[in-house]
């Protein structure tokens, strides 16, 4: 809910029933996942989670023969009744209400440690546009910020489906801080880990510099060598050294 996503439609009844939302004034159409494990056909009613998102289909093209829309989440529906298979799949549904907010200090909280969190993520991802750096950061509502990290965050279909199901703010809150927090240890340790291979790299470009140096100086003065190349071999030792020993 809340959000815009971009979606890739490929199963025929999907495309079908996109075609049909397409037919109509109000462009609506329920978004459900598919449960893990399921097969990679059309999915039948069983293979489905019983809660989606009523979504508006702001826009579709074709792209080399496949199908994509924008789809903006309006509300949480609950499936009720399945009336139909084919063409495509269609349900009665029931508009589930928003999230509600059970403790609004704890809630607050949790939605100031999201944003600290969030914001110690952006200062190692500096290629997120400006947009998305305001809207995570600004003054947003707490479910309205849980649904924008499920939304973006690298989740599986189980663990966002467990935030769309949280009944109560305080639920969906402690579910976006627990997925976050896993996410920023991952981002901190790709940071590392890209930090220490350009520091290797940089050594390794300086000692082959010197190396390419003191073989220069050998070739014009011959074998014996001069002060200058004794300098710089000591300085192509010296890069060699832990840093713990360097004089």
């Amino acid at each position: 809910p809340e959000t815009v996503v971009p979606l890739a439609v490929g199963r025929p009844r999907s495309i079908e029933a996109v075609q049909a939302a397409l037919a109509t004034e109000e462009k609506l159409l329920a978004c459900i996942s598919v449960r893990e494990n399921s097969s990679e056909d059309d999915a039948n009613p069983a293979e489905l989670y019983d809660i989606g998102t009523l979504v508006m289909i702001k826009r579709m093209e074709r792209i080399e023969g496949a199908m994509h829309i924008i789809a903006q989440g309006t509300e949480r529906i609950k499936v009720l009744e399945w009336k139909q298979e084919e063409p495509f799949l269609r349900a009665r549904v029931q508009i589930l209400t928003e999230p509600r907010i059970v403790d609004a200090e704890e809630v607050e909280a949790t939605r100031r440690n999201v944003q600290s969190m969030i914001q110690q993520a952006l200062a190692l991802l500096p290629g997120v546009p400006p947009e998305v750096r305001v809207a995570m950061l600004g003054p947003v509502e707490p479910v309205r910020l849980a649904y924008f990290l499920g939304s973006i965050l690298n989740l599986g279909t189980e663990q966002e489906q467990k935030m769309l199901e949280a009944e109560t703010a305080d639920e969906l809150l402690r579910l976006a801080h627990t997925y976050l927090a896993r996410e920023l240890e991952i981002i901190q340790l790709r940071s590392k880990i890209t930090t220490e291979a350009q520091s290797e790299m940089d050594k390794a470009q300086r000692e082959y510099y010197l190396r390419q140096q003191l073989k220069a100086i050998q070739q014009e003065l011959g074998e014996n060598e001069g002060d200058e190349t004794r300098v710089l071999r000591e300085r192509v030792e010296q890069a060699k050294l832990p840093a713990h020993v360097k004089m």
